[in-house]
């Protein structure tokens, strides 16, 4: 997540998108009074540090007043107060609803807002290959979707069920969708993308190839709503 006061934007960080590809990116151009998250929690540092990516997170510490979330109460309780322990203003995979909350809605309202949106089937499968190994993930492609780990993040760029953002770029178009979200935020001369994560996931010809039918309706109830409204098909 990346909130920039000096180019007026804000980048709202969704899962398997190339979300760390754009920070990595974005992160240079930023202003020092800008705030720019964490990249994940194992590689979070203290602000003004670098991790291992070059990445110099900053101005993410502070406190913030709670706010009620119709839409996920008792989620939003044990966030705000996990951060509010940690002193953490801002956070990594940030929701819309908090951005809004703790950054204001005057900042919220006036700047470009953004993300990146990837077919949720093709999704499912780079999810899968990035916590395969770790402790409670099944090991098997057909458990892992029907299990809760697997789980829409509609909510990330919506509030009230309504899109919160100003633009939703796709990954299958990725380089093209970046320039254009950032032409629209106003930078003449975007930065050039990195590739990072990337090698988690084996090079399948085609990520149908894992499904069943089974697995397939299993990512299309999970995901129905992105599938309805950005028209995603298997």
């Amino acid at each position: 997540m990346i909130l920039s006061h000096r180019h007026k934007f804000i980048f709202i960080k969704t899962s398997k998108t190339a979300g760390t590809s754009i920070e990595l990116a974005l992160e240079p151009v930023c202003g020092p009074e800008d705030v720019c998250a964490g990249l994940h929690k194992h590689v979070e540092q203290a602000s003004g540090r670098e991790n291992e990516y070059g990445y110099r997170a900053r101005n993410y510490r502070g406190l913030f007043a709670p706010k009620w979330n119709p839409d996920q109460p008792l989620r939003q309780l044990r966030r705000d107060l996990y951060d509010l322990q940690r002193r953490r203003k801002f956070y990594n995979h940030m929701s819309a609803f908090d951005v809004r909350t703790r950054a204001g809605r005057d900042v919220f309202k006036r700047y470009f807002k953004f993300c990146f949106e990837r077919n949720p089937w093709d999704k499912a499968v780079s999810q899968y290959f990035w916590e395969k190994g770790r402790p409670g993930v099944p090991e098997n492609f057909e458990t892992y979707v029907q299990s809760p780990r697997l789980r829409s993040r509609f909510d990330l760029y919506t509030i009230g069920g309504k899109l919160a953002v100003d633009f939703v770029g796709r990954y299958e178009r990725l380089e093209a969708d970046y320039r254009e979200a950032l032409t629209r935020a106003g930078m003449k001369d975007p930065p050039p993308l990195p590739r990072a994560k990337s090698s988690y996931r084996p090079q399948y010809g085609d990520y149908r190839e894992l499904y069943t039918a089974v697995s397939r309706q299993n990512v299309a109830d999970k995901f129905r709503r992105e599938i309805e409204v950005f028209g995603y098909t298997f």
